[in-house]
């Protein structure tokens, strides 16, 4: 074995410094402006416990969709921050406690979001 080395092979099926392929300047600002649309709405668990109100501050919360991976932008959905990642929000409570505590879940938000900027699943 040579000096500094290991003694493990690296694999030839990962490819390192894989790029994803650049995105156009259509899609970055469709997905802009679909951004500012749920930012401008206020949080989704705030408008279905206590229906209209003035929109405080957001942060955008990626759907979980099968295991850890995050979707895309349109799988966004506007959160307060205590909905967020408060104690009583969806990473506090974790995804099943979120929806037996308001008897809704992250999906039924995403849905509510959507139509609201007029936007199908």
């Amino acid at each position: 074995m040579k000096a500094g080395t290991s003694g493990l092979r690296r694999s030839g099926s990962i490819k390192a410094n894989a790029k994803k392929p650049a995105r156009t300047v259509a899609a970055q600002s469709a997905e802009m402006a679909h951004k500012e649309a749920l930012v401008a709405l206020g949080c989704a668990v705030c408008w279905r416990l206590y229906g209209e109100h003035d929109p405080g501050p957001v942060e955008l919360h990626h759907l979980r969709a099968g295991g850890w991976g995050k979707g895309d932008y349109m799988t966004l959905t506007p959160l307060c921050p205590e909905h967020h990642r408060g104690n009583t929000g969806v990473h506090g409570l974790g995804t099943k406690g979120f929806a037996k505590h308001y008897g809704f879940d992250q999906h039924d938000l995403l849905a509510w979001a959507l139509e609201r900027i007029g936007c199908k699943e």
